[in-house]
């Protein structure tokens, strides 16, 4: 029997905000893993970001996808690619989306820092703690390399997103790639998406690969997925990029084992 691996999104798939979307989810994806198979979670959420809910609900994994495809981490080998986007480019985009007062954040390796509205905070994942008298854009400036910087509407629209969207591709096409998601416009190096990691492992595990996920930014990984599943209740536009749509991710771990 061909080994299988199977990818989750976090956010919006196993879990909501500080909540587990279904308990079984856990139970079924150990059951996986027991069964020989491989578990990856793949996400928008950074290194720092994603151990919160790994801890907290006891989320067992095999490979994490990170930062939209940027980084690329193995429970047993430890980080197996990293990319990190034009700094200068990142730097000019940073700089459009405060002048469209759209909410900006970026990684630093142990902080996620976030600017609104005039004011800076650190944005780790339990809350935020404001910053007085931080140079936010100068801290930006000392990077050695962002694998990711995101951008959030406050009003939980689009449209400014969108905008500055148009400006990354008319801009800088060449030096990041921009993904948009259900309320936040996500950017990375070239070339990154969550399908880079779906198809870096397929050919390095040689492994039937399943995936589901909820939201636009999954579409480059059902697109590359041997077996992709979303859920009845997203948009009609996103259910059109996969095979098959459940309630929850268990009723996929179950098609994997060989259940209906």
């Amino acid at each position: 029997m061909k080994k299988k691996i199977l990818f989750i999104d976090m956010d919006g798939t196993i879990i909501h905000g500080d909540k587990l979307l279904c308990s079984k989810d856990v139970t079924k994806i150990k059951e996986l893993q027991e069964a020989g198979h491989l578990v990856a979670f793949n996400t928008g959420r950074n290194f720092s970001e994603v151990q919160v809910p790994l801890n907290a609900f006891g989320l067992s994994y095999d490979y994490l996808v990170l930062s939209n495809g940027g980084y690329l981490y193995s429970k047993e080998e430890g980080p197996l690619y990293h990319y990190t986007m034009d700094q200068k480019a990142a730097f000019d985009i940073l700089l459009k989306a405060m002048e469209l007062d759209i909410t900006t954040y970026f990684f630093d390796g142990t902080n996620t820092y976030c600017y609104e509205q005039g004011k800076s905070y650190i944005d780790n994942t339990g809350g935020r703690t404001l910053l007085e008298d931080f140079d936010y854009l100068g801290t930006f400036q000392g990077l050695s390399g962002v694998e990711l910087i995101s951008f959030h509407q406050m009003d939980q629209q689009i449209e400014r997103l969108m905008v500055l969207k148009e400006y990354i591709d008319t801009n800088h096409r060449d030096s990041v790639t921009g993904h948009v998601n259900l309320h936040y416009l996500d950017v990375c190096a070239p070339g990154c998406d969550k399908g880079k990691g779906v198809t870096y492992l397929k050919e390095k595990l040689d492994v039937e690969t399943y995936c589901i996920g909820d939201s636009y930014n999954d579409i480059p990984m059902f697109e590359v997925a041997d077996h992709a599943f979303t859920f009845h209740r997203v948009d009609k536009d996103i259910q059109m990029h996969t095979q098959s749509q459940v309630d929850y991710v268990w009723q996929v771990v179950d098609k994997m084992l060989g259940g209906s």
